[in-house]
């Protein structure tokens, strides 16, 4: 009688059994019965028992049917269920303990040895302040490096609550879950990349050209706000003009926040695909700007904030023309160097042509002060005035002058003109010679000459009276 565990002798089986047995009158007999009785002892002894008291000698073969009521496993020689799979719970070590940069992971089952390729996950119980270990079931402490430098940690990569993921390499723990990549090539190229892609087409793998203004991928940053989570700003990666067929993909970058009392992202500024930067715009106004900001209304600035102490210190806007300064405008310090000095300065590497002054009438004659380096205009109200006294130069002094002709340089645009020698003028009369920084005499005030003018024609005029009288009395 054959079994799929066996063969079993059925010694009797020609008469029909033990009943045809009875039928015949033929009684049990050892000859007859006693193999097969050995036989069901056999076949019973190959079988498994419920209670797990008759161990299997091989492989089992289950027909492709499953094993149901499993119990978890609580040994490494337990098999699974799917359950510990899907909940990863064998792999799964909680809270870490042990401290902040010697941290321990419990599993159950219990780890036996370190293999590698081992991954595990854990919520960390502490923040890292510097290079930190992982020990799991006690098998011995292992650095975790991160798997870009192959390097300890450095204070702060494990933060309290996150969950982590490392993986062992044989020697240590690599943090897995992390976004850092790194290359090794000697080379300019840059070898690791995260691609973000854009396609028209409605279906994975087509490829319909994008249009001008699509947006072809950003990163997105969310902050939680008590229920859940609010976009902050984002930075998108745009098309900046009509795509060609190939190698044509003009492209800008995209630059956004929200604003205090608001969680819709506006645009603030973009780097566009002719590498100007624009701030508070989407377009430039001329195809010459570099840096473009402000819109048509409201009022707009420009910051420049530098240190209040210390060397050079202060804020300046800067014109250069390779490494030389062409004009700068800012603190006396932040532009021309030494102890701090907050100042105002405009510096002009060379003199400065002032271009669009017209000709017209004026009240107000400006003046340049060498001392303050202010611009200014005169004033002659008594109130602006003290110690009031006669001018003591007059006629004397207006006889020392002396008045010339003469061409300027071609520097200074040559040509035929009339007047004093400032060098002159200033020792004659020093008020009418301003001196520059230097200390040198510069120019000539020749508005204030007028005063010293009519002091002249007074003391002529009082000649002439005097004269006058004497004639007279010479002709009574």
């Amino acid at each position: 009688m054959p079994w799929s565990g066996g063969v079993y002798t059925k010694a009797n089986n020609a008469t029909g059994g033990w009943a045809g047995d009875a039928g015949l009158g033929i009684g049990i007999e050892a000859g007859r019965h006693d193999t097969q009785d050995n036989d069901f002892t056999t076949g019973i002894t190959s079988c498994l028992n419920k209670d797990g008291s008759n161990a299997a000698t091989g492989n089992l073969n289950i027909g492709n049917f499953k094993l149901t009521s499993l119990g978890s496993a609580t040994a490494r020689t337990d098999a699974i269920t799917a359950a510990q799979v899907q909940d990863s719970t064998v792999m799964w070590g909680g809270t870490s303990g042990g401290s902040a940069n010697t941290q321990t992971l419990t599993l159950t089952p219990a780890l036996t040895a370190y293999a590698a390729g081992q991954t595990f996950r854990f919520v960390a119980g502490f923040t890292n302040t510097g290079a930190t270990t992982l020990n799991v079931n006690g098998l011995g402490a292992k650095n975790i490096y991160d798997p870009t430098t192959k390097t300890t940690l450095i204070a702060g990569e494990i933060m309290t609550g996150a969950i982590y993921s490392v993986t062992y390499d044989g020697t240590q723990f690599l943090l897995t879950n992390t976004i850092s990549r790194g290359s090794y090539s000697a080379d300019a190229t840059a070898q690791n990349r995260v691609m973000l892609f854009k396609s028209r087409g409605t279906t994975a793998g087509t490829n319909t050209i994008v249009q001008n203004g699509d947006q072809l991928g950003g990163i997105w940053f969310y902050g939680a706000n008590g229920t859940g989570f609010d976009p902050a700003a984002a930075i998108i990666g745009s098309s900046d003009g009509v795509p060609g067929a190939s190698a044509d993909m003009p492209g800008a970058l995209l630059f956004f926040t929200s604003s205090d009392g608001s969680a819709t992202l506006t645009e603030r500024g973009r780097i566009n695909s002719s590498g100007q930067l624009l701030m508070g715009r989407t377009t430039a106004i001329t195809t010459t700007e570099v840096i473009a900001a402000g819109s048509a209304s409201g009022q707009q600035y420009v910051s420049v904030d530098g240190g209040t102490s210390g060397t050079a210190g202060g804020g300046a806007l800067v014109a250069r023309n390779g490494g030389t300064t062409i004009v700068a405008i800012g603190g006396y310090s932040a532009i021309i160097g030494g102890t701090y000095d907050a100042t105002p300065l405009l510096f002009f590497n060379a003199a400065p042509r002032v271009r669009g002054i017209v000709a017209g009438a004026g009240t107000w004659p400006m003046k340049w002060n060498t001392t303050t380096f202010a611009w200014t205009y005169d004033t002659s109200k008594r109130s602006a005035k003290e110690n009031i006294r006669p001018s003591k130069y007059g006629l004397e002094e207006v006889l020392q002058l002396n008045p010339c002709q003469f061409n300027y340089h071609a520097s200074e645009q040559s040509r035929e003109d009339v007047g004093f020698i400032a060098d002159e003028v200033f020792g004659v009369i020093p008020e009418l010679a301003p001196c520059d920084a230097d200390g040198e005499p510069a120019g000539v005030s020749y508005d204030r000459l007028t005063a010293v003018l009519c002091k002249a024609i007074q003391q002529l005029n009082t000649k002439v009276e005097a004269l006058e009288a004497r004639i007279a009395e010479l002709e009574a």
